[in-house]
């Protein structure tokens, strides 16, 4: 007995090329699966209800995808809409899929889940003693979250397991589209439902997660035009799983398997998801050819069933200026030069105060943006550098006003070694000073427990065209 995963790359709008996604259907999948939601782009996907990507890129992407997965007559099972919250979900991304259906002349019957999460939902557990703990040791976190902090929210998903849309396939669907959910989910509930051993359905969906990221060039001199935006092709069998590319240029070796096994997380053997875990401290890779390696001995280990809530909350708003500088005598005084614009600006906009109703932050690349005082070269001669100025502030008003007076006061500064009246750097854009809108931050990042693995997650089943 045997299952057959392609593996698809949903993230951020990139389409594969066409002959890798060929080839993979030439093998016979019995499931096409991607994960198209994640965190990493930060807070501000969430709490504005936006993709990362428009609507042109995205369509090529699902085009690609449906159409060749509904001629083949394979299901598919995605994540879609980065923080995957309805307003994507339910509006952009459903509006894409209803365009593909019709211009393909495609008849199409979709599972649609939900990741977003009522705020009464989490409220009333939190009423009636169910403690959800924080998952992040970080000041802005609650240690045990609050209904204050749900209220003052501005959105909540909750990262969902397989099983509603192991729930969703009950259905005799095309495909199942979800909100966010684990990045595996979308991988393992079909093989599950078959009855595959759980541990080597969990790993090999940790593998094939991201893709062609778990490969790499067979010749380094001349690896895949798309690099590691391509596909991924896995098998299931009773004890094992075999895992190889799609594209002819790149392989998989033991190390890009283990690699990517420990991926994104502080305990390499150990992935924490809904109702369990994935313990891969004993699991066996071996090379099979040149391009497959084969895995065994994965372990599961039950446990409470949970779920990651993800909720943000507004800050205000932001705005920036960015300066280029590359004059030595400038770039020797920078921070003093700064500290007095912070002194300055504070005075100009009495009686706003800093830290209440406004932030302003100053970043200096080339420097030590990105550690700060963490950064061990503390001793260097940069020849240019560029100052992020950002302000958050109550109103977009205050914001881009403060941040066109911070480069003016730093335009303005006198110090030794000064050579012009006002020229100390260059500005990349005009205006200089873009507003950003509303920005927020993570306020929620914490563990619910569930009794039902599907009670938090609405389902719909739809047609398309509509």
């Amino acid at each position: 007995m045997e299952f057959r995963i392609l593996g698809t790359f949903l993230n951020h709008g990139y389409i594969w090329p066409e002959d890798s996604f060929v080839a993979g259907l030439k093998r016979k999948p019995h499931l096409i699966a991607g994960q198209g939601t994640n965190m990493d782009p930060g807070p501000g996907y969430l709490g504005r209800g936006v993709n990362i990507i428009g609507q042109f890129a995205v369509k090529k992407v699902r085009q690609q995808l449906i159409v060749n997965a509904k001629k083949a007559g394979v299901p598919f099972c995605i994540s879609v809409g980065t923080s995957g919250c309805d307003d994507v979900l339910f509006g952009f991304e459903l509006d894409i899929i209803d365009e593909v259906a019709r211009e393909n002349k495609l008849k199409l019957k979709l599972a649609i889940i939900s990741g977003e999460v009522d705020r009464r939902y989490i409220t009333s557990a939190i009423n009636k003693g169910v403690k959800i703990p924080r998952l992040v040791d970080h000041p802005r976190l609650s240690e045990f979250l609050t209904t204050g902090e749900v209220e003052g929210s501005t959105r909540i998903v909750a990262q969902m397991g397989h099983e509603p849309i192991m729930k969703a396939l009950d259905h005799d669907v095309d495909g199942v589209i979800t909100g966010r959910a684990m990045d595996t989910a979308p991988f393992m509930a079909m093989p599950i439902k078959r009855g595959f051993n759980k541990a080597l359905v969990a790993h090999l969906a940790k593998v094939m997660e991201c893709g062609a990221i778990a490969t790499v060039p067979k010749d380094p001199k001349d690896p895949p035009t798309n690099g590691s935006v391509d596909g991924i092709f896995g098998v299931l069998h009773d004890d094992h799983f075999l895992v190889s590319p799609i594209n002819s240029k790149q392989k998989c070796t033991v190390a890009s398997v283990l690699s990517h096994s420990f991926y994104e997380r502080a305990d390499p053997f150990v992935e924490r998801m809904p109702g369990g875990a994935l313990n891969i401290a004993d699991a066996v890779y071996e090379q099979v050819d040149e391009e497959t390696v084969k895995v065994s001995n994965s372990k599961w280990v039950d446990e409470e069933y949970t779920i990651k809530l993800e909720g943000v909350r507004s800050i205000g708003f932001r705005a920036i200026s960015l300066l280029g500088i590359r004059n030595p005598s400038t770039i020797r005084v920078v921070d003093v030069l700064l500290d007095r614009v912070r002194q300055r600006a504070g005075l100009q906009f009495q009686p706003h105060i800093a830290g209440k109703d406004y932030d302003l932050y100053f970043h200096v690349y080339g420097k030590n943006a990105i550690l700060g005082e963490l950064e061990p070269i503390t001793q260097s001669d940069p020849h240019e550098v560029v100052v992020l100025m950002v302000v958050i502030a109550k109103t977009q008003d205050l914001a881009t006003s403060l941040a066109v007076c911070a480069r003016n006061l730093f335009t303005q500064q006198q110090f030794e070694g000064r050579r012009t009246t006002a020229g100390n750097q260059a500005l990349p854009f005009s205006p200089s000073e873009p507003g950003l809108g509303e920005a927020h931050v993570w306020n929620i990042m914490h563990r619910m427990p569930i009794k039902d693995p599907c009670e938090p997650f609405r389902m719909q089943i739809m047609e398309f065209p509509r």
